[in-house]
């Protein structure tokens, strides 16, 4: 009998830690998911605005705001990077926790390693291209003393 138990209670056991471990990698599957959804959204609006021969520029235009700092230089910070060069906005920099300097070259903008002490951004509007990070890098910009604007690339996408 005690044989039974202790075996019931093992698989209790391996089956509560199974759940767990089908629960965890669900959730994070999900927060995946919503992850690619924004981006697929957002892409996607950014294309609609090049079919109708506008630009992301036209939104800082409207808002006067004559340069630009990039927060994040994955793929989308990257293409926002390119579109800002070929515009008359001025890209001033880029922020990010890991950089490759050299993808702009020596006439490119200026570098800025998370890490960077004193940490000075010369532009009118820093935009975070890691829109679903957007809160939180914006509340770590503030604690580094950053005083510009701080906007999510969907911001500026969804409002050009």
């Amino acid at each position: 009998m005690l044989i039974i138990s202790s075996f019931c209670f093992l698989c209790i056991v391996i089956v509560f830690v199974g759940f767990s471990i089908v629960r965890e990698k669900l959730v994070k599957s999900t927060t995946t998911a919503k992850r690619l959804g924004r981006y697929y959204a957002l892409t996607s609006q950014w294309l609609k605005i090049k079919n109708k021969q506008k630009s992301i520029s036209d939104y800082f235009k409207m808002h006067h705001y004559h340069s630009v700092a990039v927060y994040g230089f994955g793929e989308l910070g990257v293409r926002l990077c390119e579109e800002l060069i070929k515009s008359d906005i001025k890209l001033t920099c880029v922020i990010d926790r890991s950089i490759n300097e050299a993808y702009f070259g020596p006439d490119g903008p200026k570098h800025i390693r998370w890490d960077h002490e004193p940490f000075e951004i010369d532009a009118d509007v820093i935009v975070v291209t890691p829109v679903y990070d957007f809160e939180k890098i914006k509340s770590q910009l503030i604690s580094k003393g950053v005083q510009i604007n701080i906007l999510s690339l969907s911001d500026v996408v969804f409002g050009v």
